[in-house]
């Protein structure tokens, strides 16, 4: 297991040094792994949005959000991307910000970090995603 986080590491470092300034799209798993590595630091991830108790957070999975699990971050954005966010809320996107991670102080959190997003999301939906979550309203509203 070591060994293959050390190659997860070695080869997410030859990745960036590869692409110069673009933004990686990173995974939830490597958070945990890189998160001093990429901590304020522009990155893209794909997961599923759920604004709960009036915060944002974007997580691994569904069963991330809804479990309040430990693979979800809290999103911050401005007003307009905050609103635009409230549209599109229980629905999986990409999206793409500044990654800060928690401190040696905070690492019992229930989040992984925060997620600093200026950007309106991007999807990429299955024509068969209404099968897996019919509350999308994005998705509801391309298909009509």
């Amino acid at each position: 297991m070591k060994y293959l986080m050390s190659m997860l590491v070695l080869l997410s470092t030859f990745v960036e040094a590869d692409t110069g300034n673009s933004i990686n799209l990173t995974s939830f798993s490597e958070l945990g792994v890189l998160s001093e590595d990429i901590n304020n630091r522009q990155i893209s991830l794909r997961g599923f949005l759920l604004k709960d108790e009036g915060e944002f957070y974007f997580c691994s999975s569904m069963e991330s959000c809804y479990s309040r699990g430990k693979e979800r971050i809290v999103v911050k954005s401005n007003d307009e991307v905050q609103r635009y966010l409230l549209q599109v809320s229980e629905c999986h996107m990409e999206l793409t910000g500044m990654f800060h991670s928690l401190n040696k102080s905070q690492k019992g959190w229930p989040i992984t970090g925060y997620f600093k997003v200026d950007e309106k999301p991007t999807f990429d939906f299955n024509p068969n995603y209404h099968l897996i979550n019919k509350n999308c309203r994005a998705y509801n509203a391309m298909k009509e």
